[in-house]
């Protein structure tokens, strides 16, 4: 119906560029002199919040021989809303045209539709000070604003774009 098939992973870019902003982030547990006793590194991965949840729910519901493992903490993030954004659209007639290895063979790549990517961060621990540990990890990167650059084509390494992502809440 649309032409040729593409798929050039620019939105699948983005999950795994919101996942790796996380990627590093460390929970330490100290005793009452102040020294460490351990350092965790908090597991990150792609699942909604509620089936973390159900996860926890279940093992308060499972007799003593069923026991349901999950490591906390632990971070999962989820995409919760694509919207398109019609403030950054460019005029239609704004490709970028690439001329290939010999004359006959050129690239069209068409003008990018803008659309804001919202993500859902959910945090789980069993103390409040692991929580507030992972969110101060956080927080100071976003004022409110953190911005990376990345190479949305594989085919053209020289295109680069700065991809603002917005705490917002």
């Amino acid at each position: 119906m649309f032409g040729n098939y593409f798929y050039h992973q620019r939105m699948r870019r983005s999950v795994a560029m919101f996942g790796k902003m996380f990627n590093d982030i460390y929970v330490l547990r100290k005793d009452s002199s102040g020294d460490i006793i351990s350092t965790a590194k908090v597991p990150l991965a792609y699942a909604p919040r509620q089936k973390f949840i159900d996860r926890i729910r279940q093992q308060g519901d499972l007799n003593n021989d069923q026991k349901v493992a999950i490591k906390l903490p632990r971070m999962s993030f989820e995409i919760t809303s694509i919207q398109y954004d019609p403030t950054r659209q460019l005029q239609k007639t704004n490709n970028v045209l690439r001329t290939g290895d010999d004359a006959n063979h050129r690239a069209k790549i068409n003008t990018s539709v803008p659309y804001i990517l919202n993500f859902q961060l959910s945090i789980f621990t069993k103390t409040q000070d692991d929580a507030l540990q992972i969110v101060e990890q956080i927080i100071p990167y976003f004022n409110p604003q953190y911005t990376l650059t990345i190479k949305p084509l594989d085919d053209y390494s020289d295109i680069k774009e700065d991809v603002p992502l917005t705490l917002t809440s």
